[in-house]
């Protein structure tokens, strides 16, 4: 059981074997890490408290890089009492060229993150991502 205080490094330690990501490694280890890591004082299968969230789509993050495809996996936590959830974000960037027909989208885990893994396997940004092999990654945590 960790707390909120320390999920971000047992993240951080889960990956360390990790330079890079494949959209497929980043969509596995999600569902593998939201099975095995909880966080204190968060209700266990409980979709309002303990989620993932996929998106995509093409941005400029303004951080001197210019327009990237970014895709990436949230974990969120609401934890009773506080007002803002948390968020973990893992995310994969890509030259956006081959995604210019991809729009952004988002999808929430619910309480099935099995049937979100195979959801994300059937989007055209994977299926675009995938072929490009693994990417370095970029994990931040934060309160929204």
């Amino acid at each position: 059981m960790y707390t909120l205080e320390t999920v971000e490094q047992a993240y951080r330690d889960r990956l360390s074997g990790y330079d890079t990501l494949s959209p497929d490694e980043l969509t596995v280890l999600s569902v593998q890490l939201f099975h095995e890591i909880k966080v204190e004082g968060v209700p266990p299968n409980d979709f309002g408290s303990d989620m993932l969230l996929f998106e995509y789509g093409t941005y400029d993050w303004h951080d001197g890089q210019g327009r990237r495809f970014n895709f990436s996996v949230a974990r969120q936590w609401c934890v009773p009492g506080n007002d803002e959830p948390y968020q973990l974000h893992i995310s994969l960037y890509y030259e956006p060229a081959a995604f210019r027909f991809c729009w952004a989208r988002s999808k929430w885990s619910e309480n099935d993150p099995d049937s979100w893994c195979k959801w994300i396997r059937s989007t055209r940004a994977y299926k675009i991502a995938a072929p490009l092999g693994s990417q370095k990654y970029e994990l931040w945590f934060e309160e929204c």
